[in-house]
């Protein structure tokens, strides 16, 4: 499982370099992205089964929009998710490669991102920040 992992942490890493490198392979264009991100706080143990310090893992998913064809219930269309226990700086490099390997980003007119006000409070109201390109 270990191995796995290291060799996703590979295929991402090498992801944010061609973004960076602007080689990014994305060709899909769409009109709208929406995006969620949340993050839970994990407490984490070492092998010997000791305490250690607190770490959030983040969580995110994006989608082209809600299929309408559903009558009881919506699905939406092309999620994709993402989740890491890396640096925030990191995770959201990551996020944008996601995002630019499957999608012509410069094309996107409109990046509408969903978080949640205050993770700590169960009853917080989420908001949204819309990101005009």
């Amino acid at each position: 499982m270990q191995r796995l992992g290291e060799r996703i942490d590979e295929e991402e890493q090498y992801a944010v370099k061609e973004m960076h490198a602007d080689r990014a392979q994305g060709e899909k264009v769409i009109p709208v992205l929406f995006e969620e991100m949340d993050g839970i706080w994990l407490h984490m143990q070492n092998s010997n089964h000791k305490k250690m310090k607190k770490q959030e893992m983040k969580v995110f998913s994006m989608y082209e929009g809600w299929d309408k064809e559903q009558k009881k219930r919506s699905s939406l269309v092309e999620k994709t998710m993402f989740a890491g226990m890396e640096s925030s700086q990191i995770f959201h490099e990551k996020r944008e490669a996601l995002i630019e390997k499957k999608y012509n980003a410069d094309e996107i007119q409109q990046r509408i991102l969903f978080v949640s006000s205050n993770p700590c409070n169960p009853f917080s109201i989420p908001v949204f920040h819309e990101k005009k390109i």
